[in-house]
């Protein structure tokens, strides 16, 4: 089997050979199967078979690409007359790895009237860890100091608990689309909304999504919301979320926030930086993930919900402007351009180790 090319144990004829691997061992059939083949061939909870990074990693790039084809045909439309729409497809096309192989390399600088800083560039990819620890301490930060405000303009400056945060779990029965569960969640989180906007008024939230593989392995996608909250019945909560979302979902998780504001923040900050993990997810799952949420907030919070970014130097009060922008990525990662270049043209590629895959089985292009 090529690296990259997904089958299940059914497809390739396993199917009692997976049985009997398990058998003795107190081990799930098709992660006992996975180690022993040391192959890219996954089941439905095949997660402990993915023991090498490398495999999981060729694995998810051809899942990636496969579900990415649609929003690159989009942007290939009109990439001819819009540089913006020209590297949008760009990006799309880039080997996952080599981007963010290329992830901090690049640098942009800034200044005020008294100082002049360098700024890291990331990659912007949803699975790159560099990016989601640099994320994970500017939104718990934005989000806390929001939270505390909020509450505050509440409960007054005595702090009286008339309104407390509240954390609920907004599910949907999966169908193994991420794209359209996504859609049936937000639907019914917004006819929610206007049933207690009647009941309380404008109240502040944010919400984050998560994916799991779900009891099927067909991956759930799900949304984490932080709501300020007078006291409620919960059972009418619970009732009017069912009716909202017709009968695709069977229940709705409401608790109280345990460290009040501060909790809430945090509680978002996890979830809403936490994208997807190689070694917690199927590779497929997370392809599917990556393309649901292509394009859409990670984070989406209520009308006036931040507080204002301070746009000028704490030191001098002059406003940040821009002196150098970063190296291309061409510079940095010449074969991730290239093998994007290439996929846009339609050229077949291997998926294999960063700076290597589009290279592979190709002569070089000689100069004049």
């Amino acid at each position: 089997m090529q690296s990259g090319t997904l089958a299940r144990p059914s497809d390739t004829g396993q199917a009692s050979r997976v049985e009997a691997g398990a058998a003795g061992s107190g081990r799930p059939a098709a992660a006992g199967y996975l180690d022993s083949v040391r192959t890219s061939v996954t089941g439905p909870k095949s997660l402990a078979g993915w023991r090498d990074e490398d495999e999981w990693w060729n694995a998810f790039e051809h899942c990636y690409h496969r579900e990415m084809t649609e929003h690159l045909a989009r942007w290939e439309k009109t990439a001819r007359h819009s540089e913006y729409a020209n590297a949008r497809a760009r990006t799309i096309a880039l080997p996952p790895r080599q981007r963010m192989a290329a992830c901090e390399l690049r640098w942009r600088t800034v200044q005020c009237e008294c100082q002049r800083l360098a700024v890291k560039v990331g990659c912007g990819f949803p699975l790159c860890e560099r990016c989601h620890k640099r994320h994970l301490r500017r939104v718990r930060r934005r989000l806390i100091r929001a939270c505390q405000m909020h509450t505050r303009a509440r409960n007054g400056a005595r702090g009286n608990a008339r309104w407390r945060w509240v954390l609920l779990t907004l599910t949907v029965r999966h169908t193994g689309n991420l794209a359209e569960d996504r859609e049936r969640i937000v639907t019914g989180w917004r006819k929610l909304r206007q049933w207690l906007h009647r009941r309380l008024g404008q109240f502040p939230f944010a919400l984050a999504w998560e994916v799991t593989t779900g009891d099927d392995g067909k991956g759930h996608i799900h949304a984490h919301v932080a709501a300020l909250w007078p006291w409620l019945d919960w059972s009418a909560v619970h009732e009017q979320w069912l009716r909202a979302t017709d009968g695709a979902s069977s229940h709705i998780s409401v608790e109280s926030a345990r460290k009040g504001a501060g909790g809430a923040a945090s509680y978002l900050a996890k979830y809403a930086t936490k994208g997807a993990r190689w070694h917690e997810l199927h590779p497929e799952i997370a392809a599917k993930f990556v393309a649901a949420t292509y394009g859409k907030r990670k984070l989406y919070a209520s009308e006036r919900f931040y507080r204002p970014r301070a746009s000028c130097c704490q030191r001098c009060s002059a406003p940040w402007k821009s002196t150098e922008t970063p190296k291309p990525l061409a510079a940095v990662a010449p074969g991730a351009v290239w093998a994007s270049a290439l996929r846009r043209a339609g050229v077949p590629l291997a998926c294999g180790s960063p700076q290597v895959a589009a290279f592979a089985g190709a002569p070089m292009a000689q100069g004049p």
